[in-house]
């Protein structure tokens, strides 16, 4: 599976799909189908929108037709250069200019300094492969946040990362220069324990240390899965019988997290590698819209699917086919705002 552009548990939240295997191989499905759709939406290429450690390789001279020394990228779009070489050359950085330089990154296009001694030029008998730039690659600004930390040493194959964050399965990871993908998780003692009547009403848990907690997260106690609303000291306010599960009660019952990670290593062109306990977690952070068109995709896919592709809405005279145009909506905000636009070249 390529990268996600929302979370299994963003998309099962938002009308609370029931938490079965077979509900979350379904919407791993659609999140996957849905984040490729929002790719040829904008016309970049798949997983454009996943921050990627790569080389790429452009023809010069090419049928761009423009401006000495300069070259569009064209669907690829680097946030950074690391090397660029033109035929064998290396390029310093001095004497290139990443454009547009006031609203990137991400770049459209690279310009030799014409106040420099460089050239862009051709390999030796042949123009295939003559521009090689190697950096990171994303359609949109990387935007990173502060997840947390992970709580264990791990090894370069190491294949589950014991975190103190709460994250989502889909959520693209940074430890320290290694980008990892989640692709599923486990539950993980918390080392409390909680005690609940079997009242929907009853939605106060209090335990030993509210710090230990996120809100957003979800949690197991017993058989009854819980959803962190809010927390206000050592008191986690909680939704009963989240995902499905059934409302139960419960005596100084073990509360668990899902703090493992089942990870993708090596992920979008890094390298794995070790990582000590107490290393940093960065979260990827894609645009809004991005993200809220994936998961409209992807739940219209889960629902559309369900219903042999017939669904509907309202009941008796009022039922109608379900239009998507709030989709329909979203979908031309997206595209007026990340798409890559065709240019204008000379005949």
């Amino acid at each position: 599976m390529g990268a996600w552009y929302t979370t299994r548990e963003a998309v099962a939240a938002s009308p609370d799909i029931r938490a079965t295997a077979y509900a979350a191989a379904q919407l791993d499905r659609e999140i996957e189908s849905a984040s490729r759709r929002v790719d040829r939406l904008c016309h970049v290429p798949d997983e454009g929108f996943a921050p990627t450690t790569a080389t790429r390789y452009f023809p010069y001279p090419n049928s761009q037709h423009a401006f000495t020394g300069r070259l569009w990228f064209d669907q690829h779009r680097p946030v950074s250069i690391d090397t660029f070489t033109a035929g064998g050359v290396t390029i310093p950085a001095t004497d290139y200019f990443l454009e547009p330089v006031n609203d990137g990154p991400p770049y459209t296009s690279i310009e030799i300094d014409r106040a420099s001694a460089s050239a862009l030029a051709m390999n030796s008998g042949t123009s295939q492969r003559s521009l090689v730039l190697a950096g990171t690659w994303c359609a949109c600004r990387v935007n990173e946040e502060t997840a947390g930390t992970i709580t264990a040493g791990i090894n370069s194959s190491a294949a589950t990362m014991p975190v103190s964050l709460r994250a989502g399965v889909g959520d693209i990871l940074r430890i320290d220069s290694e980008r990892v993908r989640v692709v599923d998780k486990m539950w993980l003692t918390s080392g409390q324990t909680g005690t609940l009547t079997a009242a929907n009403n009853a939605q106060s848990l209090a335990v030993s240390d509210g710090t230990a907690f996120a809100v957003g997260e979800d949690l197991l106690i017993d058989a009854e899965r819980l959803f962190v609303r809010d927390i206000s000291a050592n008191t986690l306010i909680v939704q009963r019988a989240w995902s499905g599960s059934t409302l139960a009660a419960h005596t100084t019952a073990t509360i668990y997290q899902a703090r493992t990670l089942v990870v993708l290593r090596g992920a979008f062109g890094s390298t794995a590698a070790s990582h000590s306990s107490g290393a940093t977690v960065y979260r990827h952070v894609l645009p809004g819209p991005i993200e809220q068109l994936t998961r409209a995709y992807a739940l219209d896919g889960f629902f559309q699917s369900g219903a042999g592709w017939a669904r509907t809405v309202g009941q008796g005279d009022s039922e109608r086919q379900a239009s998507g145009r709030a989709i329909a909506a979203l979908a031309e905000e997206v595209y007026g705002s990340y798409a890559r636009k065709g240019r204008m070249r000379a005949i």
